[in-house]
């Protein structure tokens, strides 16, 4: 057996395995002389079939079987002999084949990458930090309140940060926008608009009061047909409502279960709960590297 290996680059080879007749003839006589012992033919008795009528019934289908057979013990030996360490499934390609010629494959797979080990001591690792600071448990607890807000209505106009309960419905070049109109839909002003600049239109708007107004998409909107198109809005607005924070007071401390409402318990609690996400978020960034 000749084996030959190239280097495609520094994963990838390529194994050629060359396998002489010899080895394939005595393999395949071997396993016909077996089956001559038990083939059972018209005519003959057991165990005496002729070899030539053995050959001829027989001899290419157990020629494949040797050749299938001779490229996995082979492989297998291959690899050993040249060291390699495959990582993954190899790709067969038989060339030749045919009988009194021998027989040669290629086989192409990846390898395991080679690591050098390094002295500890050369190297280095970047390990971030940060804090908590009283101005992070601040804004935190600002942002518990804002969670808890809640709405009443007023009889002004609308401003920034208000809620608007209304109906709307849109159309372009006649055609209406989406399922038609819609009711009762809060929108909250300066929050995630409906349509770029669809909430200047409604600043200072009083309930039950009706307003249209035009609206320009942009060449670049993601819906391809209203994109550099104009819609027109028909919007009736039904109550005007600005947001209600909870006071900063004990009931507000104990519904994050601290009995006594100590507002210090609170803000040291979420102190610990942000430096236990920061310290997550510091350990996986300095894993990452």
């Amino acid at each position: 057996m000749q084996i030959s290996v190239e280097r495609i680059d520094d994963l990838n080879r390529k194994l050629t395995v060359q396998v002489p007749e010899d080895t394939i003839r005595q393999q395949v006589e071997n396993r016909l002389k077996s089956l001559a012992r038990e083939a059972k033919f018209d005519g003959f008795r057991p165990g005496k079939v002729p070899s030539a009528v053995i050959r001829k019934r027989f001899g290419k289908k157990v020629r494949e079987e040797v050749l299938s057979d001779l490229i996995e013990s082979t492989f297998t030996r291959a690899l050993q002999d040249e060291k390699l360490r495959p990582a993954g499934l190899p790709q067969i390609t038989a060339k030749g084949g045919v009988e009194g010629e021998g027989f040669v494959y290629e086989a192409a797979f990846e390898v395991f990458p080679e690591f050098v080990p390094m002295p500890v001591e050369t190297l280095e690792i970047r390990r971030y930090t940060s804090r908590v600071t009283e101005q992070d448990v601040d804004d935190m607890v600002q942002r518990l309140r804002e969670q808890r807000r809640t709405w009443r209505e007023v009889e002004r106009g609308a401003a920034m940060n208000d809620r608007l309960i209304i109906s709307v419905e849109g159309a372009i070049d006649g055609e209406r926008l989406g399922d038609g109109k819609i009711e009762n839909f809060p929108f909250i002003m300066g929050g995630r608009q409906l349509f770029e600049g669809f909430g200047d239109k409604l600043m200072g708007a009083l309930a039950g009061t009706h307003h249209g107004f035009d609206l320009d998409f942009p060449k670049d909107y993601q819906n391809p047909q209203w994109a550099g198109k104009t819609g027109h809005f028909e919007v009736d607005v039904t109550k005007v409502e600005e947001p209600a924070v909870p006071e900063l007071d004990a009931e507000f401390v104990k519904s994050f279960g601290i009995e006594d409402g100590d507002l210090e318990a609170l803000r040291q609690d979420v102190k610990q709960n942000m430096e236990r996400e920061m310290n997550r978020a510091l350990k996986a960034r300095t894993k990452s590297g």
